[in-house]
């Protein structure tokens, strides 16, 4: 049987965000003007529609992904139809430092946006389907009843909820910092800063102004975890921050809190910016 012409990538990262490619919009192209995913045709029959993927994601992007996987095969309707093979990857980078040389840019996003873009259908039809497999994932493990955090080694799941589909499931190893019944402390799995601790109702609640029935009794408990842990990094580093995040800047649509200490000494923080710190006008 004929492999398939066409290879794609559907890429995530660590925050649960797809890569996409907007394609240049010109007339005889594939799905012109649209966001879609990297890929391209198979230069000959000799050629497997992995070697494919990744001379493409080279040449277009400069990307060199070892552990590309097959995931899906489908149907691409449009001016040259035919299928395509859609290998799945996962890489934590900076879009803006890719060499791009086919089409206009690259740009992660969160499957929340999908609905918002103009993208080739197929390609919209591919991450929709990863997202309604990684949501199914998510809620059998919790179905399943296991709660040993930190004592899970697996591999990560990308999703739009970092927190539910690995934190809180176990799939990713976390170091507690305090937990109840209804709240989770740990460090960051991927730290920006010295002391960074983030702080979870472990009740899915989608963010600070979206709390879901229920959701003010919960803040009330979490906010009272916020405190608690916020002293204490205060008491031991003479300095917190305390943020939460909502709309393009959340990128784990789960509530989430974020206690750090940026690793300044006090005359740095005092000579940046006054002796109140970063709170002066």
């Amino acid at each position: 049987m004929q492999e398939p012409e066409g290879t794609a990538a559907l890429i995530t990262n660590s925050a649960g965000e797809y890569l996409q490619h907007l394609r240049d919009n010109i007339e005889g192209i594939c799905d012109p003007g649209t966001w879609s995913l990297l890929g391209g045709n198979r230069d000959s029959d000799k050629e497997t529609p992995a070697t494919a993927i990744a001379r493409e994601l080279k040449e277009e992007a400069g990307l060199v992904l070892p552990e590309l996987k097959k995931y899906t095969v489908v149907d691409a309707h449009g001016l040259y139809g035919g299928q395509i093979t859609v290998f799945l990857g996962h890489w934590d980078g900076d879009v803006r430092a890719l060499p791009l040389t086919e089409g206009i840019m690259l740009g992660w996003f969160p499957a929340t946006l999908v609905p918002r873009l103009v993208m080739s259908p197929w390609a919209k039809s591919v991450i929709e389907q990863h997202e309604a497999k990684r949501a199914q994932t998510a809620s059998s493990h919790f179905s399943s009843g296991r709660s040993a955090i930190g004592t899970v080694q697996g591999e990560a799941l990308p999703g739009s909820d970092f927190y539910c589909a690995e934190a809180l499931s176990g799939r990713t190893p976390v170091t507690v910092v305090t937990e109840t019944d209804a709240v989770l402390a740990f460090e960051h799995t991927r730290p920006s800063y010295p002391v960074h601790i983030v702080v979870v109702p472990k009740q899915h609640t989608p963010s600070l102004v979206d709390l879901d029935e229920g959701g003010e009794a919960l803040l009330a408990e979490v906010m009272r975890t916020v405190r608690t842990v916020a002293k204490q990094v205060e008491q031991e580093y003479g300095a917190c921050s305390v943020t939460t995040n909502l709309g393009l800047y959340q990128k784990s649509k789960h509530q989430h809190w974020h206690i750090y200490y940026r690793g300044e000494s006090e005359a740095e923080i005092t000579g940046r910016s006054g002796p109140q710190g970063g709170d002066a006008a």
